[in-house]
């Protein structure tokens, strides 16, 4: 805490920063200028997450996953809450245990557990699946576990090869 400020000040720093970022920040994401990430839950396009301040809005943590050809992403134990629309290809996602196929243009919604859900894409199709990911940003708020558990079980295939 900066000593010299109240904690009223302090506030309305922020709300200055916030208006600040709605004014000049960034309001369309381009895919084609956000780069690709391996990660231990597979290959992931970040659109708007807690550490991205450029974006105008703060609101909700969003991202792209490309899964290879009979591949699959990584174990994830999540809170839920999560909206994941499938946008190219098809397959099928193991949810806690139970097996849910989907395919392009199909909408899982993860539900909410108080031990969260576990969950894993597999990708059946011949070409790369691609799904779009969003929940509410409530990192800040009830922290990255909100109240639950988040945490990667088991990395992707694609992450365990990798140098």
């Amino acid at each position: 805490m900066d000593s010299n400020k109240s904690f009223f000040q302090m506030l309305v720093d922020i709300r200055d920063e916030q208006r600040r970022r709605t004014q000049s920040g960034t309001a369309v994401a381009r895919g084609k200028n956000l780069p690709w990430e391996n990660t231990p839950h597979g290959k992931l396009k970040w659109y708007m997450h807690p550490k991205m301040d450029q974006n105008v809005l703060q609101s909700h943590v969003i991202y792209v996953q490309e899964i290879l050809p009979a591949g699959r992403s990584g174990v994830q134990r999540h809170p839920g809450g999560m909206l994941i629309y499938f946008i190219q290809g098809h397959g099928r996602t193991i949810l806690d245990g139970e097996q849910i196929a989907w395919k392009a243009e199909d909408l899982l919604m993860l539900p909410l557990r108080p031990e969260g859900v576990v969950f894993q894409h597999i990708n059946d199709s011949a070409e790369e699946a691609l799904l779009f990911a969003c929940e509410p940003n409530l990192v800040h708020t009830l922290g990255v576990d909100r109240g639950s558990r988040w945490e990667q079980v088991e990395p992707a295939p694609e992450t365990m090869r990798q140098p």
